[in-house]
């Protein structure tokens, strides 16, 4: 389905239209302001003030390093300066990871006296073009992460070596235990006495395999996912390096399950069971998952726009990637040639390690009658900050004119301030205790930060369009005056191969007021009507 332009040359609306003949587009631009068009024409009416069409994206904020945990400050700052990268290619992905390192191991209770919980996983998603050093940057941010995992993984292998040889002896005392039982058996079968368990040696109790720590995962389906997080309740961190990949096959009707499972991970809270025949019931207790993936801006466009057209993928599980990040890129380059900080690193890396050791005790985390988790609250400087918030943000979403996937996304942050919130709390604050004022503080200046970058991400859903209508600006001294959108077709021109593309890019055009259009009704076309388009005098000099 595409969008095509509605009430000719005054209307900014649009209406969905899947025709790709040029006859039943124009019957479908046929409007209740026809007439009002051709009396425009006929009675040279002063044309409208044209608008230029810009850039194709809304602007974005630069990276305010300040809103990260003091110990991520300077190691974020050394990696993006030697990569040459957007700082926030690396702070993302940096606090998504430290939200799978707390896990379910500590949430967040965000108002003073009801029981609602949140966990901090985060969902996290970096755009750039191939040159911006995406996976890299990803990959820096996640370092202390996968360093845990390397070392929980050497660890895994001693645990299965000592696991191998305990269950070797196990089965060689199971053996000799038979071997007694035997010859018991023996004698009393030839008049020894009752045959019993005396002289049965204590063979112990049979060593189970140690489960396996894990951390992230990187191309598992979900029900191997499931696995992952049966053994590691706490939850992981899902990386893709190319998110759509992975998002576009969910919007498939055989993969509704799948679909269904990530988006229950997304909470982080309550179970998930998996019914097979032949396999039987698996239950989980808890499905956590946090999200890091990079894409790139013409495949996120695409998606972006089948995704908030009211098909498979208007759900929310695109709105739950409230981390995404667009930015700009430098058009600066410097070789930079230095050793990386190493006590950077360490600082931050320590502070990874204690984040996946906390004990819920320890930092003053507590747990109700019927909390599912040990939990943290706003201290009362923190706690009145967040109601602030809290009431703007949901004045914000119910405002007229907000576009439902806009106000879908910003609905998530209601998880997300408090989530960054507890996350920056923790990793400041190694003794815990209630949530501080600056720690929220620096959550809704996440939210401040990223919502520019939200807009971006959805405006992109017309980039192809208004790409396309750049280029029929560009050459417009090719067509005739007034020309038809089959005159357009007809160039063959990049992005304008069909009749949906080319009525997308018109209306773009009619929309800024650069051409007007005007309904005709044509003999050729048995009186149907036909559309046909001029340049706004008004707009030569653009």
């Amino acid at each position: 389905m595409t969008r095509g332009p509605l009430n000719g040359s005054t209307s900014s609306g649009w209406r969905e239209t899947g025709d790709r003949d040029f006859e039943d587009f124009n019957t479908r631009w046929a409007t209740d302001e026809q007439e009002r068009d051709n009396t425009r024409a006929s009675t040279h009416e002063t044309p409208p003030n044209p608008t230029p069409l810009g850039n194709d994206l809304p602007p974005v904020p630069r990276f305010p390093l300040e809103i990260l945990p003091r110990a991520f400050r300077p190691w974020v700052t050394d990696a993006a300066e030697r990569m040459q990268c957007p700082p926030e290619f690396i702070a993302v992905p940096a606090m998504a990871a430290a939200g799978a390192a707390i896990g379910r191991r500590c949430a967040i209770h965000p108002k003073r006296r009801d029981d609602w919980l949140i966990t901090p996983n985060l969902w996290a998603a970096i755009v750039g073009r191939p040159s911006t050093m995406k996976s890299p940057a990803i990959n820096a941010g996640l370092g202390p992460l996968r360093r845990l995992e390397a070392i929980a993984s050497q660890e895994h292998a001693k645990d299965t070596e000592s696991y191998e040889i305990a269950a070797e002896k196990f089965e060689a005392r199971k053996a000799a235990a038979k071997s007694v039982l035997r010859g018991n058996a023996k004698k009393a079968m030839q008049g020894g006495g009752a045959a019993g368990d005396e002289g049965f040696p204590d063979i112990g109790q049979k060593p189970l395999p140690p489960r396996p720590t894990r951390f992230i995962t990187n191309d598992a389906t979900y029900e191997a996912a499931g696995a992952i997080m049966g053994d590691n309740p706490n939850g992981i961190l899902v990386l893709r390096d190319e998110l759509v990949g992975f998002l576009a096959p969910l919007d498939r009707q055989e993969n509704a399950a799948a679909r269904g499972f990530w988006l229950e991970s997304y909470n982080g809270l309550g179970g998930y069971t998996f019914d097979r025949i032949g396999r039987g019931t698996v239950r989980l207790d808890a499905v956590c998952a946090g999200f890091v993936g990079g894409v790139q801006p013409a495949r996120l466009a695409a998606y972006v726009k089948d995704a908030t057209s009211g098909g498979a993928g208007d759900d929310g599980l695109l709105q739950r990637f409230s981390m995404t990040v667009w930015p700009d890129a430098n058009p600066n380059w410097e070789d930079v040639d230095r050793y990386p900080d190493t006590a950077a690193k360490r600082t931050a890396a320590a502070v990874f390690e204690r984040l996946v050791k906390i004990e819920p005790g320890a930092i003053g985390a507590s747990k109700g009658e019927f909390d599912e988790l040990p939990s943290l609250s706003f201290d009362p400087e923190a706690q009145e900050a967040f109601g602030e918030w809290r009431e703007k943000l949901e004045r914000d979403v119910r405002r007229e004119g907000l576009h439902p996937a806009i106000e879908s996304h910003f609905t998530k942050y209601r998880k997300l301030v408090p989530a960054l919130a507890l996350i920056t709390h923790l990793a400041d604050a190694p003794d815990g205790g209630p949530v501080s004022v600056d720690a929220m503080v620096s959550a809704m200046a996440w939210d401040e930060y990223l919502r520019p970058h939200a807009e971006r991400v959805y405006g992109s859903a017309t980039m192809p369009e208004r790409a396309a209508a750049k280029v029929i600006w560009n050459r417009r001294a090719t067509l005739p005056d007034p020309f038809t959108a089959r005159h357009v077709q007809r160039r063959g021109w990049v992005g304008l191969g069909d009749a949906e593309e080319v009525a997308a890019a018109l209306g773009v055009l009619v929309e800024h007021n650069l051409i007007l259009s005007k309904m005709v009704l044509t003999t050729a076309m048995g009186g149907r009507p036909s559309v046909e388009f001029r340049l706004n005098p008004k707009a030569a000099s653009l």
